[in-house]
């Protein structure tokens, strides 16, 4: 991992200071450029989530809301179907880059769990 030095506001330091180790997920998330509509308020709420400095076991218990999960399970089955369309199969392409960052995620709370009980 790279470590970056940025310049902020002084007002928004403190904001920035409060995500702690869940900050390079809400920038990666925000960087992500989610271009359709369920995937993008799917990111936006985990970012909320994030921004209010979950604990790790917090983070691992973390799961998509249930409309979003239907959606994600709807493309699925289209796919495996070969009933999706080209925006369908954007978005299905949309979700599985948030799974993969919702994935590193969890992967680093569970490092910080294994590190809280050594």
């Amino acid at each position: 991992m790279t470590e970056m030095t940025i310049e902020v506001r002084d007002s928004l330091a403190p904001q920035i200071q409060s995500f702690g180790v869940w900050l390079s997920t809400i920038v990666e998330l925000a960087a992500a450029n989610f271009k359709t509509s369920a995937p993008q308020k799917a990111a936006a709420e985990l970012i909320d989530f994030l921004s209010n400095t979950p604990s790790p076991p917090e983070v691992m218990n973390y799961f998509l809301s249930e409309k979003y999960q239907k959606r994600l399970d709807n493309l699925l089955d289209l796919n495996g179907e070969s009933e999706i369309n080209e925006r369908e199969t954007e978005e299905l392409s949309e979700w599985t880059k948030l799974n993969h960052i919702s994935i590193l995620m969890k992967a680093q709370a569970a490092k910080l769990i294994k590190g809280q009980n050594r």
